[in-house]
Parts: C-alpha cells; structure tokens; sequence
C-alpha cells in the first residue's frame, strides 16, 4: 500500500514538473513570438493614433513599422524633414502612449543630435574641446528659428545655442586671463561660430586646483574697453556693478561651499 502511494505520489509529482515545463516554454515562446503574432495589430493601432491624434501635421511624419521587446510595442515616427527629429509611440496591454512633448514638440530628438554635431565641428575649427547647449526648448524658438534647425542650416553662425569650454593659464592675473579670452573670442568669430554666449571655465597650469567658471561671456567683450576691469573684478571676487551691467556672472570651483 505504501509502494503504491509513492508511486502515486512520484508520478504526480512528475505530472506537476512537466507541466510546469510546459507553461515555461510557452511563455518563452509567446514572448518571442508575441511580436509577430501581434505586430499587425499593434502597428494598426498605432498609426490610427498617430493620424488622429497628430493629424494636423501628419503630412509631416512617417510611421516606422513597430518593435518588440518585453510584451512592449515601440514605434519611431520620424519627421520627413529631418531624420533626426522624431518622438516614439508606445503599445502595451492595450494602452497607448507617445513621447511627442519632450522628444518632438521640446524638440529634445533633433536638439541631442546637434549638440553632439555642432561639438565635433567646433572642436574641429578650434582645436579646443567645447560643450554645447541650445539656450531654449525648440518651441520657444519663432518658426523660422525652428525651420533653421531643423533643416540645419548654417547652424553655427545662428545664435541658438551656448558653448562651454575650458582655458588653461600660465599666469593668473588680470592681463593674462583677459588676453587668454580674447585670443580666443576671436578664433571663435573668425571661423563664423557665433552662439549666443560663452561660459569659459579659468584654470591655473600651476594649480589645477585654482579655477573660475565665467558665465555669459559675448563676442561684444572683445571692444568692450572695460572687460581688464571686468577680468580684475572676477579674479578679486569683486561682484560689482560692471559686471551686472554687462550680465556676467561667475563661480568659483573646488571651494567649500
């Protein structure tokens, strides 16, 4: 009687192992498959939305077939004037969602890319290595801003954008520093880069310790007959009228707070 219950019990527990085995597989085996099984649906579903929801400007967009991963359908609607502006649509569970506000409409898609862009090429002219920013989200730029960037044009000579850049001196004092950015300001212009500002970070050869990040440096400080006593002023940690009169300010780096 014994032998017989655990025989029983052996060949339910056997019974329990495969079938777990089973709905394992299937699992795996939907997850693989889901994609092809459901691609047509989630596809449909997803242009439906795209063309009622963005339909004012779906003459403008092309609909990328849809990827799958994790039970998640993702869809890359590209702008036919840029390929690098685009937003994503996302299927899942039946639920639709789109990243349209910050990808397309903030412009973050095509932003990100011309900063990596612009960085190489300004790097390249000047043999400094520069970071660059766009002053603004792409909806607040006019229309005809917008339409420059997005079709890319002359971008380095339009004033949409910051830069950041680092120069070392030999000599920290007023004349050295106000040469050093001046030398500078002028390789900038006269390769045709123009952003809208500059923040220049100042940092001794003999103590790379000793640093000062100056913000909203413009191409106008190269005639501006003050910009020694602009420079004496930040190096003195002077916060005085000249430089709020010229919107400049600064920070010094690697002190307490």
């Amino acid at each position: 009687m014994v032998i017989i219950m655990n025989k029983n019990k052996l060949i339910i527990q056997r019974s329990i192992f495969t079938l777990a085995i089973i709905i394992i597989f299937g699992l795996i085996i939907m997850n693989e498959k889901g994609g092809t099984l459901f691609s047509k649906k989630a596809k449909k579903n997803i242009t439906e939305y795209v063309e009622e929801k963005y339909n004012s400007e779906i003459n403008y967009l092309k609909i990328k077939s849809p990827t799958y991963n994790k039970k998640v359908f993702k869809s890359k609607i590209i702008s036919k004037k840029n390929k690098n502006y685009y937003f994503y649509v996302i299927y899942h569970k039946g639920k639709i969602t789109d990243t349209y506000k910050k990808d397309y409409l903030e412009g973050k898609s095509i932003l990100n890319y011309l900063d990596k862009k612009l960085e190489k090429e300004i790097t390249t002219k000047t043999k400094k290595k520069t970071t660059v920013h766009p002053i603004s989200k792409l909806n607040n730029f006019t229309e005809q801003v917008q339409e420059r960037i997005i079709n890319e044009e002359s971008l380095l000579e339009l004033k949409y954008y910051y830069i950041e850049y680092e120069l070392e001196i030999e000599k920290w004092d007023e004349k050295t520093i106000t040469e050093k950015i001046s030398n500078h300001l002028n390789i900038i212009n006269k390769k045709k880069i123009t952003p809208k500002y500059q923040n220049i970070t100042i940092i001794s050869k003999t103590d790379i310790t000793k640093a000062i990040r100056i913000n909203n440096i413009t191409e106008e400080l190269i005639n501006n007959k003050m910009k020694n006593n602009i420079i004496n002023d930040i190096i003195n940690n002077n916060n005085s009228k000249l430089l709020k009169e010229n919107k400049i300010t600064y920070k010094y780096l690697n002190e307490e707070e």
